[in-house]
């Protein structure tokens, strides 16, 4: 039976911290990362956030309208697996290499945070001709944040640090594209992600952090200017996902 998504979308205030929460439901059968475009087993049997909403920044003006976006989330022992399909008939893709600066092009973001405790996370994109981008981020102090959930500025001086360098061992992508639009996929190996926890594989009942993001460019293909519209699950600043731990939902792995 499928379980439906919990979208709690908080007020942007203190509250926000606790963001929307999921449970994810387990699959028997691992998703064979083909990124086809029609939806088969067992992505038919996961769990569902129908639509992203707008990141908030009270500089930007607010879309009349987002493009759809569509998420399914699965999990089994060994990976967490996300699906993203976007809506899209004007993609810009200006980088194709792994690490490339790919937010500055059509791309989905996944912050995950295993143990939940807002001091290491980690970023992975993949963008609409599968490249992909991830790092390793961390604090070394306990995690303290403003009103919209973004760390405060003496942590972000003196205890934050990324690891641009760090490559997720394990990590499996994959994308295609029609002229509707286009798909990811993604698999999260456990083992990678859970290293804090001393545990290979993701269990029942585990719970997790994680936020869900999709840029979407209005950008002709071969050009460098264009606007750029964030859109988040978790609502979390414009700009500042990375420097946002506790501003994640939350979710749980479910039967």
């Amino acid at each position: 039976m499928m379980l439906r998504a919990l979208l709690l979308l908080a007020p942007l205030c203190l509250m926000a911290l606790e963001g929307p929460q999921l449970a994810i439901p387990h699959t028997s059968a691992a998703p064979a990362l083909a990124a086809a475009r029609s939806i088969g087993a067992p992505w038919d049997q996961a769990v569902l956030v129908p639509a992203l909403t707008q990141s908030p920044n009270p500089d930007r003006v607010m879309a009349e309208s987002l493009p759809a976006t569509e998420v399914r989330l699965l999990w089994d022992a060994d990976a967490l697996y996300i699906r993203f399909d976007c809506s899209d008939k004007n993609l810009y893709l200006p980088y194709n290499k792994h690490d490339d600066p790919l937010y500055k092009g059509d791309v989905v973001e996944v912050f995950l945070d295993a143990r939940g405790d807002s001091q290491q996370w980690f970023e992975i994109q993949v963008a609409a001709n599968n490249a992909t981008f991830d790092q390793n981020l961390l604090i070394t102090t306990a995690a303290e944040s403003d009103h919209e959930g973004k760390l405060l500025e003496t942590i972000l001086q003196r205890d934050f640090w990324l690891n641009l360098g760090y490559t997720m061992k394990g990590l499996r992508s994959a994308a295609s594209v029609d002229d509707q639009g286009w798909t990811v996929e993604i698999a999260i190996p456990a083992q990678a992600a859970s290293r804090r926890l001393e545990t290979k594989n993701w269990q029942l009942g585990q719970k997790l952090r994680l936020n869900l993001l999709r840029y979407d460019y209005n950008t002709p293909s071969g050009t460098e200017t264009g606007d750029m519209l964030p859109m988040n699950w978790a609502p979390v600043r414009d700009g500042c996902p990375h420097i946002s731990p506790q501003a994640m939902g939350q979710v749980v792995l479910a039967e």
